[in-house]
């Protein structure tokens, strides 16, 4: 076990090369969110909180566990529970500028926590600007940190390849606590995706067209 003297705990080969396949092969053939609340995460987020494979769930499951005891004894806390869990890809030319997690109605997330699934990719460390240190991506490491401004965190431009991360949140606050859960018709997601999808599209739509008002007057 390995962890900085900057309040991230980091662990190396958390996470092992079937564990990984398995998440990587869900995603490359799991429906993906289609439109997010924000257009920067379209078509790249796989959530987990409903889930069609009870082989992926155990695993899911299995990890939270272990980040949840891991994060427990390097923060000395009681206990935290999961709040949010999914797998993202980042492709080339990807970015994402320093923020902090726990920001308006995500306010109850106390730590964050990214495994790398792969590291075949160039660029794509994760960055923690006030702590001045990059953590360098490596397949199977997991890094947890506070999810607070104490934290801010973004990500370096991937150059090439493709960036497999799984992303989960916790909190101290037991009514936050989201399950995976498994769901026997697996049609229901793209469904329910579609509805949200168009409702997402009409938000940014009545956006820009409000946009575009005012700046005609």
């Amino acid at each position: 076990m390995d962890s900085s003297s900057n309040n991230i705990l980091e662990i190396y080969d958390f996470l092992s090369v079937e564990d990984r396949k398995c998440l990587m092969d869900y995603y490359d053939r799991s429906y993906k969110r289609r439109l997010a609340n924000n257009s920067f995460w379209d078509n790249r987020v796989l959530q987990t909180r409903r889930l069609t494979n009870r082989k992926v769930r155990r695993v899911i499951e299995s990890i939270q566990h272990r980040v949840i005891v891991a994060c427990c004894k390097y923060y000395n806390e009681e206990y935290v529970y999961p709040s949010h869990t999914n797998v993202v890809t980042w492709r080339g030319g990807m970015e994402l500028k320093p923020h902090i997690d726990d920001v308006d109605h995500l306010a109850h997330r106390d730590y964050s926590s990214i495994i790398y699934l792969n590291d075949d990719y160039e660029g794509g460390y994760t960055i923690f600007p006030d702590q001045n240190y990059n953590s360098i991506p490596k397949a199977g490491k997991l890094i947890v940190f506070p999810s607070g401004i104490s934290h801010p965190h973004g990500v370096t431009e991937v150059t090439s390849g493709v960036r497999y991360t799984m992303a989960m949140w916790f909190t101290k606050q037991r009514q936050h606590l989201f399950h995976t859960n498994h769901i026997n018709n697996p049609f229901i997601i793209p469904f329910m995706e579609t509805v949200r999808g168009l409702y997402k599209f009409n938000q940014r739509l009545l956006t820009k067209l409000k946009e575009s008002i005012i700046l005609r007057r």
